[in-house]
């Protein structure tokens, strides 16, 4: 019986050295296994973290490009000298700056400022809707007319032409002028 105990015993420790051997070793490949599965998705990662980057390097250098072939167009400079002589009688219109003042607020209180998401990594912090005014009396009233004034929603702003109250030589060359710069805006996938 004492042979039989000495053999139990021997059977019974290699049974259970090689169960926890077997465990060891199915952690030890478990978490080898683990860990390669992560590094194969971090490098998969890192691959598509680098041709995004170079994806938005490509766009930026053909968005230059195209933006300094529209820029040398002389049909471009000559625009800009017209939008420049027509904004200078744009400070003679009738329109009360505070009212322009207060509704651009209350626009960008409830619809700006309600249609951007300040949330995301990197994005600027969101502002006192009266900080985002423009600085120039000329941009005030642009603003006003042409987003305040328009009747279209926040995200079609772009499908009014002029408010015909104020009619001004800035508005009559807007109207000329608009189906061209939504063409150039439109190539570039932006809007208005």
């Amino acid at each position: 019986m004492n042979t039989k105990s000495i053999n139990f015993r021997i059977i019974t420790f290699f049974i259970t050295a090689s169960v926890i051997l077997g465990f060891g070793v199915a952690y030890a490949v478990s978490q080898s296994a683990k860990n390669e599965i992560l590094n194969t998705r971090m490098e998969q990662m890192s691959s598509i973290k680098m041709s995004k980057i170079q994806h938005i390097e490509d766009y930026f250098k053909e968005m230059k490009y195209i933006l300094n072939a529209h820029a040398g167009n002389s049909n471009t400079v000559q625009l800009l000298w017209n939008y420049d002589e027509a904004l200078e009688n744009l400070e003679e219109l009738e329109i009360d700056r505070e009212l322009v003042k207060n509704s651009l607020i209350d626009y960008y209180k409830n619809s700006y400022l309600a249609n951007n998401n300040y949330d995301l990594v990197g994005a600027p912090r969101k502002r006192k809707a009266d900080e985002y005014l423009p600085k120039s009396e000329k941009a005030l009233l642009l603003q006003y007319l042409y987003i305040i004034k328009n009747p279209n929603p926040y995200n079609k702003k772009e499908l009014h032409k002029m408010d015909r109250t104020y009619q001004t030589e800035y508005s009559e060359l807007h109207v000329q002028q608009h189906p061209i710069m939504s063409a150039i805006l439109e190539e570039f996938g932006r809007n208005d």
